[in-house]
């Protein structure tokens, strides 16, 4: 399963796995950095800016399940073990 992710940003650090935040499904997050932006007062703002994917909870799980068996492969090639 490819994702598709989404520039995004917030004044709040995000966490790089979401699956609390909305009760449809799961924000997978990376790149995150930070930045400094002038608010109209003058203030500077600390801004995280990030890419985002959302999946619903059942997706997820599919992806999940891809990620894991992929994870596998890899290490019984690495390891040289037939599966």
């Amino acid at each position: 399963m490819k994702l598709k992710f989404y520039a995004s940003e917030s004044t709040v650090e995000p966490e790089l796995l979401d699956i609390t935040s909305c009760p449809d499904g799961v924000y997978i997050r990376r790149n995150v950095t930070t930045t400094q932006r002038e608010m109209e007062d003058g203030a500077l703002q600390e801004m995280y800016l990030y890419e985002e994917a959302f999946l619903s909870k059942e997706d997820y799980a599919v992806y999940l399940a891809q990620e894991n068996a992929a994870n596998i492969d890899y290490i019984a090639m690495m390891q040289e073990v037939d599966l």
